[in-house]
């Protein structure tokens, strides 16, 4: 799907799916570019249903004909990062933006060593935007913890993997957006300022590196995307990623090995589950995990929050109706 473009008659219905209204008009800009990321989170769903629920069991594609018709089209249902970042490089792509498809490894706690963390294959995908000479980390495809709500300003030099010159942490929460994003705005605003970017090796996760010091950085460098937590804290790191372009064979690769090769060995906690996620516009998030189905309020999703309020289903009916009513996912969908 990657350096793919839609129709203009796809784009309009894309933008009604997500409730933008037309494309007349609309130019590549950072503030489109925020309303259009936050619009998209809003109405398509992280899900892999297409694993779990016996009604919509099927392979995934990630052909962009197919993606649109399962996300867009005739199915409206959600996706996983390859046919969300991927309908949402197109969409931007057409639209005239400057898209680099990318990858990102995703960071999680290391079984053997409490405390410490690790990171898994280069495999989740990402896109970096150009604006006015600088670059933006954009993610629609994170599923249900840490997604990232707007754009994410990178270190200027990234693309050139430079070391960072003063600006490697560089939260961006830009108050003119405000008007723009639906929902809470102060609440996604301040969910967005818990975000931020440092520089790293990939064999270092959770700990800081000075580039000036490490031989070859432009070789090994990169940088991880972290977040926050709502109290005090250190941040934690949750993607490590490099400004290297990717190509649609490498998501083809690796979406049948999420599928197949590696649901077993290396992510049985999705794979083997139910996964579910929807951004609400309070700025928090609903959530469902095989048969449990969670609320959390003002962002505060991560793996470890409480959430504000939980339902246990009762089978598979009261799943499927859940589905469709808090996640507009039909049994019926394609």
């Amino acid at each position: 799907m990657a350096s793919q473009h839609l129709t203009a008659a796809e784009i309009d219905v894309y933008l009604q799916r997500i409730a933008w209204g037309h494309s007349d008009g609309l130019k590549p800009s950072l503030e489109v570019l925020a309303r259009l990321m936050r619009l998209h989170q809003l109405a398509i769903p992280f899900e892999n249903a297409s694993m779990h629920v016996s009604a919509l069991k099927a392979p995934i594609s990630i052909e962009l004909s197919a993606v649109f018709a399962k996300l867009v089209a005739s199915g409206r249902r959600g996706g996983w990062c390859y046919e969300q970042n991927g309908l949402f490089s197109a969409v931007l792509r057409t639209l005239g933006f400057d898209v680099v498809d990318g990858a990102a490894r995703v960071a999680s706690p290391d079984p053997t060593s409490p405390g410490r963390l690790r990171l898994g294959p280069h495999y989740h995908q990402v896109l970096f935007v150009s604006l006015d000479g600088r670059r933006w980390l954009v993610d629609v495809g994170f599923g249900a913890r840490d997604q990232l709500p707007l754009p994410m300003l990178l270190p200027a030099g990234a693309e050139r993997h430079l070391p960072p010159d003063g600006d490697a942490a560089c939260p961006y929460a830009d108050e003119r957006w405000a008007g723009l994003i639906p929902g809470d705005a102060a609440a996604t605003l301040a969910l967005q300022r818990r975000f931020s970017v440092r520089p790293g090796l990939p064999s270092a996760p959770g700990q800081a590196a000075d580039p000036a010091s490490i031989d070859n950085w432009q070789l090994r460098g990169g940088y991880f995307l972290r977040k926050a937590p709502r109290g005090a804290g250190e941040p934690r790191d949750i993607l490590w990623f490099r400004l290297d372009e990717h190509l649609q064979q490498d998501y083809e690769l690796a979406n049948q090995c999420v599928q197949h090769v590696w649901a077993q060995m290396l992510h049985p906690v999705f794979t083997g589950n139910l996964v579910v996620a929807r951004q609400l516009p309070c700025g928090g998030r609903i959530t469902l995990l095989n048969d449990l189905l969670r609320w959390y309020s003002g962002g505060a999703a991560d793996e470890d929050s409480t959430p504000r309020k939980e339902r246990r289903l009762a089978g598979p009916d009261e799943v499927a109706a859940a589905l469709a009513e808090h996640f507009g996912i039909s049994a019926g969908s394609n």
